[in-house]
């Protein structure tokens, strides 16, 4: 057999638990053997029957177990043995007479100093590999057991041989009676049979390619050469290709190379640059359907308020290589190379997120979602202002309906409540569930209403101020006060205080007295006015009213007096 592509790169007993029927110190324990440092060793005791044992962790289907030892005389009629139990005994094994445990069909010993490793590849005559958890090395020589590192590589139990009566095609046919060396005997099921692909002899490059149907990612290539013909795999390489086209030595194919990144391939093929041609057994081409790969424990957190961390794992062991790609929502796919990781930021507050993952040349994703942290509502907008005139607390006012309309962005469930300081930014906030609001004005009054919102996490928006002033409404005493006092025979005098509601700014004021045509307007400072001309001992009556831009207001009468008797002079 030529092991001519493997993917597995990564040593699936490094650093896992191990076990010993005996050790010599605690310089050559168990761990020794899977430490990946090929100078330390673990050592049994010096007596036959020693094992050791590696436990992977999970199940795997094993392709590959190298031993090495640097001390020959101490590795001397050694077995292998798998057990994919659960859980072994770890002492003792009762090697050999143990039903939990496997023995590979060879035993080996090394010969000489300086040979000092052996390679171990285990695999059925059909190419399907055992499945495994535990692996143990077991040695009867009465020498003990030495041993400097353990590797095993495997796969995951997803792959299978996908080649396994497919189309064929090759370059050239040994036209061989009674049995036509055909292309379709490389991918009959048969290995080491008589009915083998040969090409024709000395005819320049031949290949060999079979048509998987559909695209898998390729796994491992296992061909096997004809027994008598082992020359014929020479100069030979394994191409891939998702396109149906002959290899030559022109052809943009791509090479099948141990430890490369998986990939998906329709088309597999052996290309030989070797005069004499190809002889061929059986191609096992191992496979995983595409949409069989997806990531493992897909987690998504939230890093900063707009930023989310994906994390994952390989959906196989870390033995492969694999290319992965990330998206959120609809932004578009995100390469992260082989990393199992990525962060995206820039993301809305209280935004759903969906993250999906896939592995690259795979035709299924994995996701997962999570919904971004809450923030401040963004401002409110202001949406109407309408004023009536209303007759309250005795007076006339503008009662006014001030609303607005939900921030766009509540950045958040809900909004719970909106909290309002009237009439001015300083004063103490009142709360409502409502989007609108009544106030009582005074005529001619600037006066400002600020509003916030708040989301069910308490945070709010900025204020909305809503500032206006008044219409003037026409001056109201009110509480003002007036008086009029007789200054002698013929004059009296008027005082007063401004209007209580002056309903805007006081333009002017209107007095009118009895027996007296209306006086010209008076200047809106003034408090007081002498009106005189009157005869002695004459009833005198007298009003006044206020003006703004909406007009005079009511009229107020002042106390009527008599002016003096004729000779009298008050002090």
């Amino acid at each position: 057999m030529l092991f001519l592509y493997f993917s597995a790169s990564t040593n699936l007993a490094n650093r896992k638990a191990t076990y010993s029927k005996t050790s010599t110190n605690d310089s050559h324990r168990p761990k020794e053997a899977v430490d990946g440092e090929s100078n330390s060793y673990f050592q049994s005791s010096t007596s036959a029957n020693q094992w050791w044992r590696v436990d992977l962790g999970r199940s795997y289907y094993v392709g590959v177990i190298k031993v090495y030892s640097s001390q020959y005389e101490k590795f001397q009629q050694v077995s292998i043995f798998l057990s994919n139990t659960e859980t072994v005994l770890t002492s003792p094994l009762n090697f050999p007479n143990n039903n939990d445990w496997t023995e590979l069909p060879s035993q080996f010993s090394l010969t000489a100093d300086g040979d000092d490793f052996v390679t171990y590849i285990t695999s059925s005559q059909d190419g399907s590999l055992p499945e495994a958890k535990h692996i143990a090395v077991y040695s009867t020589s009465s020498d003990g057991l030495v041993i400097n590192e353990v590797e095993v590589y495997g796969y995951e139990v997803l792959n299978r041989n996908v080649a396994v009566g497919k189309s064929v095609g090759s370059s050239s046919v040994l036209l061989y009676i009674p049995r036509p060396r055909t292309a379709d005997k490389a991918n009959d099921g048969l290995i080491n049979s008589y009915d083998f692909y040969r090409s024709e002899n000395d005819v320049g490059y031949q290949w060999w390619k079979v048509d998987l149907d559909t695209q898998y990612f390729i796994v491992r290539v296992l061909v096997y050469n004809y027994k008598n013909l082992i020359s014929r795999l020479q100069k030979a390489h394994l191409l891939a290709a998702n396109t149906d086209v002959d290899p030559d030595p022109e052809t943009a194919l791509s090479g099948l190379n141990e430890g490369d990144a998986l990939s998906v391939y329709r088309y597999v093929a052996l290309y030989s640059k070797y005069k004499p041609g190809l002889a061929l057994s059986e191609v096992l081409v191992f496979g995983i359907e595409k949409s069989e790969l997806l990531v493992k424990n897909l987690k998504a957190e939230l890093k900063e308020p707009d930023c989310v961390e994906v994390n994952w794992e390989t959906p196989l062991t870390d033995s492969y290589t694999l290319h992965y790609q990330v998206r959120y929502n609809s932004r578009p796919w995100k390469d992260t190379d082989t990393s199992l990781s990525d962060e995206e930021c820039g993301f809305s507050a209280y935004k759903e997120i969906e993250v999906e993952v896939i592995v690259v040349g795979s035709d299924k994703t994995e996701s997962t979602s999570l919904t971004t942290n809450c923030a401040e509502p963004s401002k409110l907008r202001e949406d109407n202002l309408q004023h009536v005139e209303v007759f309250n607390l005795g007076r006339k006012m503008w009662k006014y309906t001030i609303s607005w309309k939900a921030p766009s962005n509540i950045n958040c469930e809900s909004i719970t409540e909106y909290k309002i300081r009237y009439p001015n930014v300083t004063s103490e906030e009142i709360v409502t569930t409502d989007t609108s609001y009544e106030v009582n004005v005074e005529g001619g009054v600037e006066f400002t209403l600020s509003v916030r919102a708040v989301n069910n996490m308490g945070l709010h928006s900025d204020y909305l101020d809503i500032t206006e002033t008044s219409p003037d409404i026409a001056p109201q005493w009110g509480s003002a006060t007036v008086t009029m006092e007789t200054l002698n025979s013929s004059c009296v005098e008027l005082t007063w205080s401004r209007p209580e509601y002056p309903g805007g700014d006081i333009t002017s004021y209107q007095l009118t007295c009895t027996n007296m045509a209306a006086m010209d307007k008076l200047p809106s400072t003034s408090t007081s006015q002498t009106v005189c001309r009157y005869s002695a001992y004459t009833l005198v009556e007298c009003n006044i009213s206020a003006e703004n831009t909406a007009g005079f207001g009511e009229y107020i009468e002042f106390n009527s007096v008599y002016t003096c008797c004729e000779g009298w002079l008050l002090k």
